[in-house]
């Protein structure tokens, strides 16, 4: 199975949601500096592990907190797209 980021939704609404650039939530990850916007500017999306996606997510849910906005229960299925084929 092949997880990417929804880019789509990260940088169009995620980040408008949290108050945050793309650049400030990078840095509330434990992600390489720039690391994210790099995955959000591929041209097609790119296969990342399981643990890119829970450091996105632990962000995005201490932001919400600390603004004091309630999270959406959905948050995990909308970053991430799975590919259940084999590239076939």
């Amino acid at each position: 199975m092949k997880s990417s980021l929804n880019q789509r939704f990260i940088s169009d609404e995620l980040v408008w949601q949290l108050r945050l650039s793309v650049h400030e939530l990078n840095k509330r990850t434990d992600l390489a500096p720039g690391y994210l916007n790099q995955l959000l500017n591929k041209p097609f999306p790119v296969d990342v592990q399981l643990s890119t996606i829970d450091t996105i997510w632990m962000a995005a849910m201490v932001r919400y907190a600390e603004i004091g906005v309630e999270p959406p229960d959905d948050l995990w299925e909308r970053l991430v797209y799975h590919d259940l084929t084999d590239g076939v």
